[in-house]
C-alpha cells in the first residue's frame, strides 16, 4: 500500500499538530472596523463571529442555572454550543472565581459567589430605602 503525503510518525506528528492548533487558536486578527457584522463584543475568525470570553462564561453560567440538574463538562458543551476544551477553559476559571463549582460527581453547579452577591443586593436596596 502507497501512501503519498507526509509520513505519519506516531507521537511527534501527533504533539506538533497540537502545538500548531494551539498557536493558531490562540492567534486572533483585530477586527478592522466597528462597523463590521456581528454584535458588539464578537470577533471574525476565519469568517465566522467568534463571541466574547465574557459572552462565553455567561452562556456557561445560564445553561447551569437553567439546568434541571448540574451538568457535566460534555452537558454544558452541548447546551452551549461551544467546543468542548473552550467549555472546559472557560468551566475552569469559573471555578476558580467561585462562580461555578463541581460536586462530588463531577458536575457543574452555580457556586458560593451567587449567595453572596444575592445577599450583598439586599443589603444594598434595604440601605437605600431607608435613607
Amino acid at each position: 500500500m502507497s501512501f503519498t503525503g507526509p509520513q505519519w510518525n506516531g507521537k511527534a506528528t501527533n504533539a506538533q499538530s497540537r502545538s500548531q492548533r494551539s498557536a493558531e487558536d490562540r492567534h486572533v486578527e483585530p477586527i478592522a472596523s466597528a462597523s463590521s457584522s456581528g454584535s458588539e463584543g464578537e470577533e471574525m475568525l476565519n469568517g465566522h463571529t467568534r463571541s466574547s470570553v465574557l459572552e462565553r462564561a455567561f452562556t456557561m453560567l445560564e445553561s447551569v442555572a437553567n439546568g434541571n440538574k448540574p451538568l457535566n463538562l460534555t452537558e454544558m458543551s452541548r447546551a452551549t454550543k461551544l467546543p468542548l476544551p473552550t467549555t472546559y477553559r472557560v468551566a475552569k476559571a469559573l471555578v476558580n472565581l467561585r462562580a461555578l463549582e463541581k460536586n462530588e460527581d463531577g458536575r457543574y453547579i452555580l457556586g458560593p459567589l451567587w449567595s453572596e452577591w444575592s445577599e450583598a443586593a439586599v443589603e444594598c436596596q434595604s440601605v437605600s430605602k431607608s435613607t
